[in-house]
């Protein structure tokens, strides 16, 4: 009896375990939130924890860890949706800012049956086995802790679940931060690989050329300066009068009233001119900005010939002719370029502009111009 009423109190002392600021600290203290999930674990009376954040799309990041490898995190995050400890029940209200004891969800039978406990856990020679663990829910996405033991410990017990529920309101605060950042970083990486993925440099500037954002292809053009550069974060050109012509879009593409569409066109050192699109860039809060696209002739798209292969039935030679058409060569031009009869190129542009489906060449070069560029 006396050890019942002493009980509170000694679940109180292992509260104390983790104070709030201890949880704080770790909003963006990247030490204090790697040592985080070891404190989540000791309060919950586990032996590991794991911190996830999981996306609107239901993507799924471990944010920080306790006990497992390197090795273990990257085959987990492979399998990571086949977790039934993630959404162990169908009724996601029934566990959201609540801590669960999930072998009551989860049987050791079905976990034994898993992905994860045969090809991550046993994989690794662990024997993570029994779990609680709670979900805190948010318009960006959820945050959710998992704590656990081994096989041959004993199961979790509610009072478990009580006592890591106590201090995991601050944990949730301190994850969704975390979480909602990780999304935005990757949200942000996403946008920008789908930007350098395509063919087309593209810069954004102020309305002074100041640069505030380039993809990879253009980041090449400037690297190079021949023709178009940047001078102290500003974008110009070598020649002073493209430099003048560059200036003078930009300022209109991205003015305060009526900003509109301009066209700039830069001279290389060999003599190459690149025709700029200068477009009026706006954003529902804050000035216009300008978005220049252009096309940087260095760069080959090497899919460009089987993709026209894949759509026309194109043969490899026929879809390299058809590139040289929408380039601008002529039948005596490639004559030269490949070394052939002048009677064997016009038979194969009667071949190509059949399986293309055209009968002039004006046409190939606009069908395969309509296709867009990739890096």
């Amino acid at each position: 009896m006396f050890q019942k009423r002493r009980a509170p109190e000694a679940r109180l002392r292992t509260t104390d375990l983790i104070r709030s600021e201890d949880i704080y600290q770790a909003l963006f203290d990247d030490e204090a939130f790697a040592a985080l999930p070891q404190k989540v674990a000791e309060l919950g009376g586990g032996r590991s924890a794991m911190l996830f954040w999981v996306d609107r799309q239901g993507s799924i990041t471990v944010l920080s860890h306790s006990y497992f490898t390197a090795d273990f995190l990257s085959d987990y995050a492979v399998m990571v949706d086949q977790d039934p400890w993630v959404n162990p029940v169908k009724d996601q209200t029934f566990i959201v800012n609540r801590v669960l004891v999930l072998e009551e969800f989860v049987s050791d039978a079905r976990f034994q049956q898993s992905g994860i406990y045969n090809e991550v856990v046993r994989k690794h020679g662990d024997d993570t086995f029994r779990c609680i663990g709670g979900k805190f829910q948010t318009g960006l996405g959820s945050a959710q802790v998992g704590v656990h033991r081994g096989k041959q410990s004993a199961s979790f017990e509610r009072e478990d679940a009580a006592r890591l529920g106590a201090r995991l309101g601050d944990v949730f605060q301190v994850l969704r931060v975390r979480g909602e950042l990780a999304a935005a970083r990757a949200e942000a990486a996403h946008g920008q690989t789908m930007i350098d993925a395509m063919g087309s440099a593209s810069i954004t500037v102020n309305r002074e050329g100041r640069i505030l954002k380039s993809n990879a292809i253009a980041e090449q053009v400037l690297r190079r300066g021949d023709g178009l550069v940047q001078r102290q974060g500003v974008l110009s050109a070598l020649n002073p009068r493209d430099a003048a012509g560059l200036s003078k879009a930009i300022a209109k593409a991205a003015a305060a009233q009526e900003p509109s569409v301009q066209t700039a066109s830069i001279e290389s050192v060999t003599g190459a001119v690149t025709f700029l699109t200068v477009a009026p860039l706006r954003a529902a809060e804050g000035p216009t900005r300008a978005l220049i696209i252009f096309q940087d002739p260095v760069i080959e798209d090497n899919s460009l010939a089987l993709r026209l292969q894949s759509l026309f039935g194109l043969t490899r030679i026929e879809a390299s002719i058809a590139i040289d058409i929408a380039n601008g060569l002529t039948n005596a031009d490639i004559v030269i370029k490949r070394g052939v009869s002048y009677n064997t190129v016009k038979t194969q542009m009667k071949t190509i502009g059949a399986k293309m489906g055209h009968l002039r060449q004006v046409e190939i070069a606009a069908t395969v111009a309509s296709l867009p560029r990739l890096a």
